[in-house]
């Protein structure tokens, strides 16, 4: 039980104690009460902005190639795809899960996306400083865009209400070319008000990518909330 269980277990405690008394004990309890309140009040304010002990997603793509040589747009892309699998690398020799919601090495044409979950105590704290523009031997073409989310946690109360989520889902293909059917289809959430996306798939089943997609969009509706907090109002 962590501790902000613990302090609204223990306020019940006392508020059923001062109903039932009268005196030095519910003056006691009153006392309690009061400092049970304030120590709530702070856990509630630090709280959500404590992200460092929290698993992690972190999402590689590589920039819009505009204007660029498609041979210089190939080989940025497989560079983004080597950074890729250096953080996989990385997270499983620390003994950490991983877990890859998309994967694709053809994007605008040649390009790369990948958005995969680093599981783990601290995982966000340990990625968060990666994230930001990385280049490779400071050339131009080998560059990706590193975005790191923190997953989001149930008192975080980032609620999905299904009437404001529109759900596509499409065939995935086995690697003979052929589709695995309705029960293996990847998941793409779009968040209404938003305009916010999800994508999962690879997952082994349409249930499976369906619940990789809610906490992929669950995460990045945390992040929209941290950063509207931080505009000046």
């Amino acid at each position: 039980m962590d501790d902000l269980d613990g302090a609204r277990e223990e306020f019940t405690l006392l508020s059923g104690l001062l109903d039932l008394a009268d005196g030095p004990l519910a003056a006691d309890c009153r006392a309690g009460l009061r400092a049970l309140t304030e120590h709530v009040t702070d856990l509630r304010r630090r709280r959500p902005g404590d992200l460092d002990e929290r698993e992690a997603i972190i999402v590689i793509r590589t920039p819009a190639y505009e204007g660029t040589r498609l041979a210089d747009a190939y080989e940025g892309s497989r560079w983004a795809e080597h950074l890729y699998s250096q953080y996989v690398s990385r997270a499983e020799r620390e003994g950490r899960p991983v877990q890859t919601f998309s994967k694709d090495a053809h994007v605008d044409p040649y390009g790369f996306a990948a958005t995969t979950r680093i599981g783990g105590v601290g995982a966000f704290g340990w990625l968060q400083p990666e994230q930001g523009t990385h280049r490779a031997e400071g050339r131009r073409i080998l560059e990706a865009q590193v975005e790191v989310l923190a997953v989001a946690v149930s008192y975080d109360e980032i609620p999905l209400d299904d009437r404001e989520i529109e759900a596509n889902e499409t065939p995935e293909w086995s690697s003979c070319g052929g589709p695995l059917g309705y029960d293996c289809r990847s998941v793409l959430l779009t968040h209404v008000p938003t305009g916010i996306t999800a994508l999962c798939m690879k997952q082994g089943s349409t249930k499976a990518n369906r619940e990789g997609a809610r906490t992929l969009l669950r995460a990045r509706l945390l992040e929209h909330r941290r950063n509207a907090s931080d505009q000046p109002r």
